[in-house]
């Protein structure tokens, strides 16, 4: 089994939010110089994550149930530490 650096696993998880914030997509060479690594670096990262081609050679991902979990519990906190007020209400 590889084993992965924290600069490795820092950058999978920057690619993960690349890949999560476009619906539309992204292509490798636009990931490649969102990381500043080579392309094929990049095209690894996009087939270690799993993505799925969007539209020609776009990719995105969708978020997996510990991602959702994990957003849920963010906006529980944002929420309560604004009192039960939304954050955007004056």
């Amino acid at each position: 089994m590889a084993r992965y650096t924290a600069q490795h696993i820092h950058q999978l998880l920057l690619a993960k939010e690349c890949f999560l914030r476009n619906p539309d997509g992204v292509t490798v060479a636009e990931l490649a110089m969102i990381l500043r690594v080579s392309r094929a670096t990049a095209d690894r990262y996009r087939r270690t994550l799993r993505t799925y081609c969007v539209k020609g050679s776009r990719y995105s991902m969708l978020p997996s149930a510990e991602d959702i979990l994990l957003a849920h519990v963010v906006l529980q906190r944002v929420t309560y530490e604004n009192d039960g007020k939304s954050p955007h209400k004056s």
